[in-house]
């Protein structure tokens, strides 16, 4: 079994191939890195960047899912990088503290459900 079909197989939740805009900080950098969601999940996603990364490198992720809301930010670890021939690196990120609120407007959103302003106030 290759490393690709262990690492799905090893997946608690599902990964959605969906593009979202996201923000990336790296410990100890002062730029943000724009890029997009190559595939996302409840516990983490997959990006591209022509920054190399290191496998368990500390990252901050500010993700937009919707216009009409914030982003949601969250601390992750890098854990597993691969190298483009175009010089790309791309890598997957474990999520490593998303609060709760968080986690339901993420869950929401890959669900394919938009929460509905009128049950806000209930």
């Amino acid at each position: 079994m290759n490393t690709q079909a262990r690492q799905e197989d090893a997946r608690r939740h599902k990964r959605h191939k969906v593009g979202v805009y996201a923000w990336l900080e790296f410990c100890h950098e002062t730029t943000t890195r724009g890029t997009l969601s190559e595939d996302l999940a409840l516990e983490g996603a997959r990006f591209s960047s022509m920054r190399p990364v290191v496998v368990g490198e500390r990252v901050l992720v500010r993700m937009q899912l919707e216009r009409s809301r914030g982003p949601i930010e969250c601390k992750g670890r890098i854990c597993w990088t691969k190298s483009q021939p175009n010089r790309l690196h791309t890598f997957g990120v474990r999520f490593v503290d998303l609060c709760e609120d968080e986690q339901g407007h993420l869950a929401s959103f890959l669900d394919g459900t938009r929460p509905n302003p009128a049950y806000a106030a209930v």
